[in-house]
């Protein structure tokens, strides 16, 4: 089923949107991905406790993600009406403090995170239970000053970017406010059709789809920027045809 993935910048209200899109009515399995790190982090973790409906159920996880959420889906023994994961920032930390210095950007656990995302994403598409999944836009505030920060910052954008890319629908949140985002996609080959003669719609459509097919395991390799530019330079063809400056 179709997941929806709410992102936002810290107190931006992105958490309390999310509960709602899951269902304060429903059952709800709650994944947290928080640690306490000390007695602030503790008190963060108690507001979002205190505001969880009392139906709700809870799943407690660290540096594995996709697997314990599986397995707590599969042993209910009801059904769970929906899934809500908060969020995508704190499981991303936790795996680098719990990693030296010398790994943080490392190939392994480049892999290892984008592979666990992609494989997560997939999942929760193929799964019959809505989910919901939450992160940070850590990036709206500049680039971090110390090598962790911005180890942290680049990872989890290209985490997001994964998630982003397979979810239904994706909200940008500030100061309480949800902004749904528009779909790429659809998007690009509105944009298209209404530039381009009506006899490309056809090989137009083609070729995106056989863009946005394989976006996430591109992202997965942790080229996403590199691969936009693909994107637009591969309807190149396109825009000179539709011109009439070639054949196609």
């Amino acid at each position: 089923m179709p997941y929806t993935l709410i992102t936002g910048g810290v107190r931006s209200g992105k958490s309390a949107w999310a509960e709602r899109v899951a269902g304060l009515s429903r059952r709800v399995l709650y994944v947290a991905t928080g640690q306490v790190w000390d007695e602030e982090m503790e008190r963060r973790i108690d507001v979002h406790r205190d505001r969880r409906p009392a139906q709700w159920g809870l799943l407690e996880v660290q540096a594995e993600l996709a697997e314990p959420l599986m397995e707590a889906m599969q042993d209910a023994g009801q059904p769970w009406e929906g899934v809500l994961i908060d969020d995508l920032s704190t499981w991303v930390s936790t795996v680098l403090l719990q990693l030296p210095e010398e790994e943080w950007r490392s190939e392994g656990t480049r892999n290892r995170l984008f592979n666990e995302a992609t494989q997560l994403a997939a999942r929760l598409r193929q799964s019959s239970v809505p989910a919901t999944v939450v992160t940070n836009e850590t990036g709206l505030g500049g680039v971090a000053l110390t090598p962790l920060g911005r180890a942290f910052q680049d990872l989890l954008g290209v985490v997001n970017q994964i998630f982003a890319a397979q979810a239904e629908d994706v909200y940008l949140v500030v100061s309480g406010r949800p902004l749904k985002l528009p779909n790429v996609e659809e998007t690009f080959l509105e944009e298209k059709r209404n530039e381009h003669h009506p006899e490309n719609a056809s090989l137009i459509e083609e070729q995106s789809n056989e863009w946005f097919s394989g976006s996430a395991e591109r992202m997965s390799q942790g080229t996403p920027n590199t691969k936009v530019f693909s994107f637009e330079e591969s309807f190149s063809q396109i825009d000179l045809a539709s011109r009439g400056g070639t054949d196609l």
